[in-house]
C-alpha cells in the first residue's frame, strides 16, 4: 500500500471527487475536507443549516455532533481513504469518534461523529478545513460489484445516527463540575446536621445535669 502525494491527487482529482474540490485544499499529502452546510448537535431537535450568511456553530463542551463534508467523495476500487482530524481542533479537545477510512468504490459525503473533551467551547465555520483525507493505493482493486455499506451515496444524516448522538456524554469536565456541586451540596448539608447535632447534644447535657 502506498500513499499518494499532494500532487497526484491534484492531478487526479476528477477521479476522487464528483463535487466540492478545491485545488487550495491540497496539502503535501493530503487533501482537507471543509464542513458542509449541515450540522446536528446531540442537545438539538435536528439539524441546523449553514451558510454564508449564517456559517459558524459552536459545539460545548461534552456534546456530540455530527459533521458532513462539503466534497461529495468517489473512491476508485484500488483506493482507500484514511481521515484524520486536523491538529488545531484536536489540540482544543474535539475528538473524532466515527469512521477513520473511506471504503474502496464509495460515493458520497462522509459523516463524522464528533465530541467535545475539552473544557471549553469549540466555534466551527462553514467550508471550514476540518478534516484530512489520505488516498492510498491497493496492490489490487476491489473485485466487489458494489460496495454493502449504509453509507453508500449519502448526502443526508440518517434518523439512526441522530438518535444515536441525543443527550449529552459525561465528558471529565461534566463529571469534575458534577463532583463540585456534590461537595458544596455535602458541605451545606454537613454544616446543618452538625448544628442538629450540637443542638442535641447540649439538650442532652442539660436534662442530665437537672
Amino acid at each position: 500500500m502506498a500513499f499518494l502525494p499532494g500532487q497526484k491527487i491534484r492531478s487526479r482529482s476528477v477521479d476522487f471527487f464528483e463535487n466540492g474540490y478545491l485545488d487550495s485544499a491540497i496539502d503535501d499529502a493530503a487533501y482537507n475536507l471543509r464542513l458542509g452546510d449541515e450540522v446536528f448537535l446531540s442537545t438539538d431537535g435536528g439539524p441546523r443549516l449553514l451558510s454564508d450568511n449564517d456559517p459558524f456553530v459552536v459545539i460545548k463542551p461534552g456534546d456530540f455532533a455530527l459533521l458532513k463534508t462539503y466534497e461529495t467523495i468517489k473512491l476508485p476500487r484500488d483506493k482507500i481513504g484514511f481521515i484524520t482530524l486536523r491538529n488545531t481542533l484536536k489540540m482544543h479537545g474535539l475528538m473524532n469518534v466515527s469512521g477513520f477510512h473511506v471504503d474502496p468504490g464509495f460515493r458520497g459525503r462522509l459523516m463524522f461523529s464528533v465530541v467535545n473533551v475539552g473544557p471549553n467551547d469549540i466555534t466551527i465555520r462553514y467550508q471550514e478545513k476540518l478534516f484530512m483525507l489520505f488516498i492510498a493505493e491497493l496492490e489490487t482493486a476491489t473485485t466487489i460489484d458494489e460496495v454493502k455499506h449504509r453509507h453508500q451515496g449519502q448526502d443526508k444524516f440518517s434518523l439512526e445516527d441522530m438518535i444515536a448522538i441525543r443527550g449529552r456524554s459525561a465528558t471529565l469536565v461534566h463529571i469534575e463540575k458534577r463532583i463540585g456541586e456534590l461537595e458544596s451540596s455535602v458541605k451545606v448539608y454537613g454544616a446543618l446536621v452538625a448544628g442538629v447535632l450540637i443542638a442535641l447534644f447540649a439538650l442532652v447535657v442539660r436534662l442530665l445535669l437537672k
